[in-house]
């Protein structure tokens, strides 16, 4: 299912994307990249308040992890790295449209 989100996201696909990525968070709730991705697709569709609270899920599964552990599924990639990108999206969610 991960997988064909990212083809359907790829194709401009976003609803179907949606679909696919929901799937992957329900049959695996610990999926950091999946709650991740998630949020990204919800942002770009507008939803943000479905963003915020799949970066959250994304945060709080990344704060269980040692910050040096890789991710699972991400190539390598620090807990503490995407920890630090992910609070970063959720502050920029949460700041009124009107600031920079």
């Amino acid at each position: 299912h991960f997988l064909l989100s990212l083809i359907h996201s790829q194709e401009g696909n976003r609803d179907e994307a949606l679909a696919a990525m929901k799937r992957v968070v329900y049959l695996d709730s610990r999926s950091i990249l999946g709650h991740f991705c998630l949020a990204n697709l919800y942002r770009e569709l507008g939803n943000t308040a479905r963003a915020f609270k799949s970066l959250e899920n994304s945060a709080l599964l990344l704060e269980k992890m040692p910050q040096e552990a890789a991710v699972p599924w991400s190539d390598g990639l620090a807990a503490g790295r995407l920890l630090h990108t992910v609070r970063q999206q959720m502050q920029e969610l949460a700041r009124p449209a009107s600031q920079p």
